[in-house]
């Protein structure tokens, strides 16, 4: 009987260099939320939380979160005019 020693994959070897010159541009996160135009939008304007979502292509825990994120800031966001500002406390507010 003839033996056969096995040394290494029989399969096509690949040399080297083994790289591409290609740059593909990537985003790794999502555009930012103006929240000024969401705050707008949500007190002045009264949109939901539900049509805030699908009009910013976000989940509905994610614009709950855009929402707390403008009431830490006491509405006191860059963008708004003053009465713009009390529009949207007295808005919360009621």
């Amino acid at each position: 009987m003839k033996r056969v020693e096995n040394f290494g994959a029989h399969r096509p070897m690949l040399g080297e260099p083994l790289s591409l010159d290609i740059t593909y541009p990537i985003q790794w996160h999502e555009s930012r939320v103006n929240l000024a135009e969401l705050a707008k939008l949500r007190y002045i304007h009264g949109w939901s939380r539900q049509e805030l979502a699908r009009h910013y292509g976000r989940t509905l825990n994610a614009i709950t979160n855009y929402c707390q994120a403008i009431r830490r800031k006491n509405f006191d966001l860059e963008g708004l005019t003053v009465e713009e500002k009390e529009q949207i406390k007295w808005a919360y507010q009621n």
